[in-house]
């Protein structure tokens, strides 16, 4: 081999390698080059007016009212059971055989 057909071989090689750079190029490959997070939207969304906001606050309110008013008739409604309260005096606690004697 000859320097000057060993100099062809590498001008047909980088003859065809530019071609297939230059076909990738133009079909967009260099959209996947982009790494990370994609850029964060902006929001769209309509700031709600005073109106609409005393709107879900007087919904939200009733919501609670109701949720409040249903606990307070199922209390109700359930048999109310008190403890007895235990009460000891000291004459009991004397008597109970726990206290000391000298």
């Amino acid at each position: 081999m000859t320097l000057d057909s060993i100099l062809a071989q590498l001008d047909s090689e980088i003859s065809k390698l530019q071609e297939v750079r230059a076909l990738l190029s133009q079909t967009g490959a260099t959209a996947a080059k982009k790494v990370g997070r994609p850029a964060k939207k902006a929001s769209t969304r309509k700031p709600l007016s005073a109106e609409a906001r005393k709107r879900i606050a007087d919904a939200q309110k009733k919501r609670w009212s109701a949720q409040k008013k249903a606990i307070k008739k199922a209390a109700e409604q359930a048999p109310a059971k008190k403890a007895a309260k235990k009460t000891t005096t000291k004459s009991a606690k004397a008597s109970d055989g726990n206290s000391v004697s000298s």
